[in-house]
């Protein structure tokens, strides 16, 4: 998976944690399997979200139609 960088001036690899939008999550419920220093990705950022953001090694969120 490639993206890009919007932010920092560095590559970066590791595990990936896919966000699914209907797992409960949204509504301030824990995000099962993501741990800390993961990549989040997801389609959309929920304002959920954020602390799983703030403790991960970077996200890429998915822009635009399709």
């Amino acid at each position: 998976m490639r993206g890009t960088c919007v932010s920092g001036d560095q590559d970066i690899s590791g595990k990936v944690y896919v966000a699914i939008d209907n797992d409960g999550s949204d509504e301030g419920g824990e995000l099962k399997g993501f741990a800390k220093g993961d990549i989040f990705v997801c389609k959309m950022m929920n304002p959920a979200w954020l602390p799983y953001a703030l403790q991960s090694k970077g996200f890429y969120v998915r822009l635009g139609a399709g």
